[in-house]
């Protein structure tokens, strides 16, 4: 199978230069930038969601807060499932494990998020300050459990 790199682009200038910062990136420190990128595109649809539902609609703001952050949620375990884990397809049980790790760090979310509310803090900076706490949770529990039987074998 042919190669879309040219030949010799181990020995480019910029290969040469990013390669030592390659070489500190260990396996699991690449698995969590690709966790974090996911992440990110989940946080920007929970936000938008939140927005649209609780601003634009007018729900109440822990109904809006629930389905931005099941929308999220199915964003994440597809990105995360193929990309950041390696998956070749969708297992059941890992499906229900990361839903369940999912419904965890959902709680550890919307707690942080009406605290800081109720504090009187804006609904968004209070959102995103949830789910950096629920993401720390969810990288540990997923990596471990979802998707880690299939790495320890």
């Amino acid at each position: 199978m042919e190669t879309t790199r040219p030949e010799g682009w181990r020995t480019s200038a910029g290969y040469r230069l990013i390669a030592p910062l390659l070489r500190l990136i260990s396996p699991e420190m690449a698995r969590f930038i690709r966790f974090g990128l996911v992440g990110g595109s989940g946080v920007g649809i929970n936000m938008l969601a939140l927005y649209l539902l609780h601003d634009e609609l007018g729900l109440p703001l822990s109904r809006s807060a629930i389905v931005a952050i099941a929308l999220a949620i199915t964003n994440n375990f597809i990105w995360n499932n193929f990309w950041t884990f390696g998956a070749t397809g969708i297992q059941p049980r890992r499906l229900i494990q990361f839903v369940a790790v999912s419904l965890v760090g959902m709680v550890i979310n919307l707690i942080v998020l009406n605290l800081l509310f109720a504090a009187g803090i804006h609904y968004a900076p209070a959102n995103l300050a949830g789910i950096m706490v629920a993401t720390a949770w969810n990288f540990y529990a997923n990596s471990r459990w979802t998707w880690g039987a299939e790495r320890a074998i």
